[in-house]
Parts: C-alpha cells; structure tokens; sequence
C-alpha cells in the first residue's frame, strides 16, 4: 500500500528502528546528495521530518548517531550555502604560473643535473594548482540547513552536498514552518 506523499505503509509505522508516535506521520525525507527522497534509504545520513518531531541520522567517523528533537523545542531554521570560491580559480592559476617560472628558475641554477629537477619541482607545483582549478570548476553547491533550538540557543545542522539537495531543502525548510505554525495547508504565493 502506498500513501499520497509517496512513503510505503511500512514507513509510515517506522522510521528506521524508531517507531512513530501515534498520529505521528512522516512528512518529508530528505538525503544530503540526493534531495528529496520517497522511501527510506537503508543507511547513510538522512532527515526526517516528521509532523511531531524532526530526527536527523548522521554517519561519520565511523560512527553513528540519531537526533530527535520535537517540532515544539525548535524555534526557527536557517540555511546556509557555500558558494563557489573564486579563490581557488586564482591560487590554482597562480600556482601552474609558478610552476612555469620555476622551470626555468630552478633550470639555470640546477645546470649539472640536467632537465630533471627542474621538471620535477615545476610538474609538482602545477599538479597543486591544476587541484584547486578541478575543485573550482567540478564544485557542487554544498551547505547546512540548521534548526535553532528555543532554550540553550543550541543548533541541530543538517548537510547537503549535491545541486539537488541545494534546490529541495528550502522546500524542507517551508515545510518545517509550515508544521511548526500548524498551517499543514499553506503554501507559497508566486509573485509575476
């Protein structure tokens, strides 16, 4: 059987090894590199959101550990993305310049041990620099959606990794304020 919203009967009655509350449902599923999702992956990171409760799964390090927090204890959500950093476009065009001056630098104080120092040393600065370019131009938006929690000013931060993940968690954030105003039915104007 499945519901409207996508998630398996089995899924509505647990969440993993967690159990549902009464009247308790899932409302979204959301994984760092994937977005959106609607069935539970079997392992990895993942946020639930729930209409009572918001429970976050994280893996790292080689450990595992599961947060619930209910709708009710958090105050307000933010995200928060890295952009793309330019400064890795010049180091790296910066560095395969080096490398270049290098070459010929460390050629005529290094005369005696013919072409090879200079080669090395220059081919080991540009391989740096050609990293920070690939990072630049193979970059993927990556960011935080973080809960803020009403006592303590404490946070509950969330990753996502992937363009994906960037365009559904504004979503995942509408919906928590949508839950946590009580307003299940409230959705965003589109202005011309």
């Amino acid at each position: 059987m499945e519901y409207p919203d996508g998630l398996a009967f089995e899924e509505h009655l647990a969440l993993r090894k967690i159990s549902l509350m009464e009247e308790e449902r899932i409302e979204q599923l959301f994984s760092p590199s994937d977005g959106l999702v609607t069935s539970t992956p079997l392992s990895g990171p993942l946020l639930a959101l729930t209409n009572l409760r918001v429970v976050v799964f994280s893996e790292g390090q080689g450990a595992r550990e599961t947060t619930i927090v209910p709708l009710e204890e958090l105050r307000g959500v933010s995200v928060r993305s890295q952009g793309r950093n330019p400064k890795n476009l010049l180091q790296g065009a910066g560095l395969v310049l080096v490398s270049i001056i290098s070459y010929f630098i460390v050629g005529l104080w290094v005369v005696d041990e013919g072409l090879t120092v200079p080669l090395v040393v220059a081919i080991s600065i540009a391989f740096i620099g050609f990293l920070f370019l690939t990072h630049f131009i193979f970059w993927e938006e990556e960011g935080n959606i973080v809960f803020q929690g009403g006592r303590y000013n404490w946070e509950l931060a969330f990753p996502y990794t992937s363009i994906k993940g960037s365009e559904d968690i504004y979503r995942v954030a509408d919906r928590f304020l949508q839950l946590k105003l009580g307003m299940a039915s409230l959705r965003p104007v589109k202005r011309a």
